[in-house]
């Protein structure tokens, strides 16, 4: 399962380990988080650590360890969280139960971001209430 990179020199190794496995995310989420600049804030036992993430779709466009001044999402995530999802049967129930517990945390800073991430959870919601798992 890959986490979130422990120095700088790894981040891009990162993203391109994750580009490599998009096939695995849900079409849709590339329509939330597709143009979206977002901060992420890392907490682990040891540490706490903040990066920031430009998607194209699904796909990594830059990421950066100094971040980037204008993120339309800030998402604060533990480290027991992203080990959770990562290596979880059902990666889109986990999240919601992670995000129900408040362990994944996130607030947008833009209208257009804020009604993308709406969407999202109400989809979310929808396809736990069907049965659906993705």
């Amino acid at each position: 399962a890959q986490t979130v990179p422990e120095t700088d020199s790894r981040l891009e190794e990162f993203k391109e380990v994750y580009n490599n496995q998009t096939e695995q995310v849900p079409g849709f989420v590339g329509n939330i988080v597709g143009g979206e600049t977002v901060k992420v804030n890392f907490q682990s036992n040891e540490s706490s650590e903040s990066l920031g993430v430009k998607f194209d779709g699904v796909t990594i466009r830059n990421i950066s360890a100094d971040g980037y001044g204008n993120y339309t999402v800030e998402v604060n995530v533990t480290e027991t969280a992203v080990t959770s999802v990562a290596n979880s049967e059902q990666p889109y129930q986990e999240l919601r139960t992670q995000l129900d517990e408040e362990n994944i945390e996130y607030e947008t800073t833009t209208v257009s971001s804020g009604v993308k991430l709406k969407i999202f959870e109400t989809l979310g919601n929808l396809a736990s209430m069907i049965g659906l798992s993705f």
